[in-house]
């Protein structure tokens, strides 16, 4: 698989994360940080969201982590989201059903 479908994965997690951020996030704790890697941060109910995201993953288990932390952090504060879990537009995860069968 080409780095640019890992990119895309990510990217994708990232809109999701700002999404819930901003629409969740208690007033004005949003905050964003780039430098080698992104990190997103906000509080909800003074329970501190952290997530540091590489913007550039070198494999697909990278971009799974990243979904699975992303998943567990938002649980941690009692946000359920189907959508974060790991569902990759590369394909890989066609791959295992065809390899489960």
């Amino acid at each position: 698989m080409a780095k640019t479908d890992y990119k895309k994965d990510i990217q994708k997690l990232v809109k999701m994360i700002r999404k819930v951020g901003n629409k969740v996030a208690d007033k004005g704790s949003y905050k964003e940080r780039m430098g080698k890697h992104l990190v997103i941060r906000f509080y909800i109910s003074n329970k501190l969201f952290s997530q540091t995201i590489s913007t550039t993953p070198g494999a697909s288990t990278s971009v799974k982590k990243t979904y699975a932390d992303t998943r567990r952090n938002l649980l941690s504060l009692g946000i359920v989201d189907a959508r974060f879990s790991v569902r990759m537009s590369t394909g890989i995860d066609e791959t295992d059903e065809i390899l489960g069968d």
